[in-house]
């Protein structure tokens, strides 16, 4: 009863903690799996689990293959299994393993019969994000044309890939330059994403196909990587909403390829939908209970205060929904039941979400497997804290009940650090803060170099943030710089108190690469 108890209030500090960094806006380091060669099966299991949402908000799903006894299809969802979700498998099994199917456009109908107003929702967005960078073409045009005539001309073919029949319908009436291209390219796209498409549409292969040029054009992407503030921000946006469409038909034209390649027709199995955690929980009354909580009462009467002002307007928001609801996310749901003694972690396990790896999952799956000497894996990370997430200790089927509490320990503890670093970022002495060496070296109690790493790789993240902030500031002083690069130095040196020689070595020379 008493182990009860504690996870209970663990849970409870956790919960209250995310629902914190969740008002506070907070984002942690997104990542991408993509370049990662073991991630291409995860990008395949992502593209079946994004098939099978519908269009009713809310519902997640998550696939993996089950390769002990020939190969399974494992499913999970965040709610009761339905017989249209039972239908809609063995509509995608049927569409993919067909004859007559041999890429992804021949599923199309299947796809926009199934979450049309899905795709619909990420065509918006992407159109959002078109009317952002739209309005800065023109500034990011000088610059890029400049960098283009300092090197070999490049010619249209070669800076827009695939545009060839595009181009036709535009250079009778005029002489297309890349600036030109752009606002043109940039303007059909909106247009496109503001359809509604059917199941047999035109139009959505031609959005698909404007969304793959834009992605993949040289423009796009040199912004992405030479522009500073709003002009890289709008860059980025883009970038990111294009590739998010791009690889999810891409995965789905792997999948089929995948598919043919079985030697038998594609089983399938449901997650067993016992008991998953679900459960209600009423966070304190004040925010500033919470905040005094993870200080362990350590935060002077003028850091309160500051804290108090500047988080003034939180309050309403906080006391308007102060019970969560949580749950086991559907990706660990999936990872416990397929844990297996026999899996090592030469044996890449990957797993597919309908949605984006949060904050949470992501620390857990980590430390799952340090401790547990597994390989398991997303396609990325959205950085986001979600409130409705829930331990997995309480459930989970692992044989060492003792090490399950020390990952979900993990977790606690490094949300608890994202949390001090965002509250002490708004206290005027918050460099004190970040430039002591223990702090960084304390981050991970079992002395792992690699999580060490990590931590100060995103605290470098947030200073570079703030460096770039500083230069265009026009309040920048000399001691706001000599502070920032105090705490630049302290990234390298808090190595340092735990670290080998040549261990210190190696990570003074990936950290200033990214310096």
């Amino acid at each position: 009863m008493e182990a009860n108890c504690n996870i209970s209030q663990d849970q409870a500090h956790l919960s209250e903690r995310l629902k914190l960094l969740h008002h506070l806006g907070y984002l942690g380091p997104f990542v991408d799996g993509s370049s990662d060669a073991d991630v291409e099966g995860a990008h395949i299991l992502d593209a079946i689990a994004l098939a099978l949402t519908t269009d009713k908000p809310g519902k997640i799903f998550a696939a993996a293959f089950d390769k002990r006894q020939g190969v399974t299809l494992v499913l999970a969802k965040n709610g009761p299994v339905t017989d249209e979700d039972n239908r809609t498998v063995r509509g995608l099994i049927q569409a993919i393993t067909a004859p007559s199917t041999k890429h992804v456009p021949d599923i199309y109908p299947f796809l926009l019969s199934r979450g049309r107003n899905s795709i619909e929702k990420q065509a918006r967005k992407i159109f959002e994000a078109a009317d952002k960078f739209s309005r800065h073409i023109d500034a990011i045009s000088e610059p890029y044309e400049s960098h283009k005539y300092s090197t070999r001309l490049p010619t249209l073919d070669e800076e827009f890939p695939g545009s060839t029949h595009y181009r036709q319908a535009y250079e009778t009436k005029q002489a297309l330059t890349s600036t030109s291209m752009m606002h043109n390219l940039v303007k059909d796209l909106q247009g496109l994403c503001t359809e509604h498409f059917e199941k047999k549409d035109k139009r959505f292969t031609l959005l698909v196909l404007a969304v793959f040029m834009l992605c993949s054009c040289r423009f796009l992407s040199w912004a992405c990587n030479n522009m500073d503030a709003e002009d890289l921000q709008s860059a980025q946006d883009l970038k990111r909403r294009l590739s998010k469409f791009c690889r999810y038909l891409k995965s789905m034209d792997k999948l089929i390829g995948h598919a043919k390649r079985m030697p038998s027709s594609i089983q399938y199995r449901w997650v067993n939908p016992i008991y998953d955690g679900e459960s209600t929980l009423a966070l304190p009354d004040k925010h500033l209970s919470v905040i005094s909580r993870v200080f362990g009462g350590s935060l002077s009467e003028s850091d309160e205060q500051i804290l108090d002002e500047r988080l003034h307007d939180l309050q309403e928001k906080w006391s308007s929904s102060r019970n969560v609801t949580i749950r086991l996310h559907v990706e660990i749901r999936l990872l416990l039941h397929l844990s297996d003694p026999s899996i090592g972690e030469d044996q890449p396990m990957p797993i597919g979400c309908s949605k984006r790896t949060c904050l949470c999952c992501t620390l857990w799956i980590e430390e799952y497997n340090r401790n547990f000497k597994t390989n398991w894996l997303t396609s990325g990370s959205s950085g986001k804290p979600r409130v409705d997430w829930a331990l997995p200790h309480a459930n989970a089927a692992v044989a060492d009940k003792s090490k399950g509490n020390v990952v979900d320990n993990a977790v606690l503890r490094r949300v608890s650090h994202c949390l001090k670093r965002e509250l002490w970022a708004m206290l005027p002495d918050e460099d004190e803060f970040t430039t002591d060496p223990a702090f960084y070296v304390t981050l991970d109690p079992q002395g792992d170099r690699w999580a060490c790493l990590r931590s100060l790789t995103e605290r470098r993240q947030e200073l570079d943030r703030k460096r770039r902030l500083l230069a265009k500031s026009k309040e920048h002083t000399a001691p706001a710089g000599k502070a920032l690069l105090a705490s630049f130095k302290h990234l390298v040196l808090a190595m340092a108190a735990s670290r080998s020689e040549s261990e210190v070595f190696a990570d003074q020379a990936l950290l200033a690469q990214q310096f």
